[in-house]
């Protein structure tokens, strides 16, 4: 039996899902007539937004879940914020700072998003079964836990 190599299926996937995403997304703004393409940074960003839309986040805090540089996340926040998708207030907290909210245009592409996702993942999972599910949502909790706990893990910031 041919032993696959777990990084190598995890990229694969996560760039076929990536595709797809983003294949779903274009046909649908195109059908609303919405010109601009939203990038999976983004999409991530809108998610991230919303699970904390009760607390401030700044762009450091975008920084360090996407683990990504504080130019590449400031290039993405400029063109969302562009986009009207976000906008950048000063914090209550410390006014140095500037925190970012989810503008009306940004709340609107995620719930269209929410019902995209919605779609991508029956069609995902379609004709697959339960019991299976079960074991890949174990596998991968296992993976994570695995990845928390190397000495190698590399967003533990040491």
């Amino acid at each position: 039996m041919k032993r696959e190599k777990p990084l190598y299926e995890i990229r694969t996937v996560n760039h076929m899902v990536s595709k797809m995403v983003t294949n779903y997304i274009s046909k649908e703004f195109q059908v609303q007539g919405i010109d601009e393409i939203i990038s999976p940074t983004q999409i991530q960003i809108i998610y991230y937004l919303m699970d904390n839309r009760h607390k401030e986040v700044l762009q450091k805090d975008l920084e360090m879940e996407l683990n990504q540089s504080r130019a590449s996340v400031s290039g993405v926040l400029k063109t969302m914020e562009k986009n009207e998708l976000i906008a950048r207030e000063y914090s209550f907290e410390d006014q140095r700072v500037k925190k970012l909210k989810l503008m009306q245009k940004g709340r609107d592409t995620y719930e269209s998003l929410e019902k995209l996702m919605k779609v991508v993942e029956a069609d995902i999972v379609n004709d697959i079964d339960p019991n299976d599910l079960q074991i890949f949502f174990d596998t991968i909790a296992k993976i994570k836990k695995n990845i928390s706990n190397s000495k190698n893990n590399l967003s533990k910031g040491e």
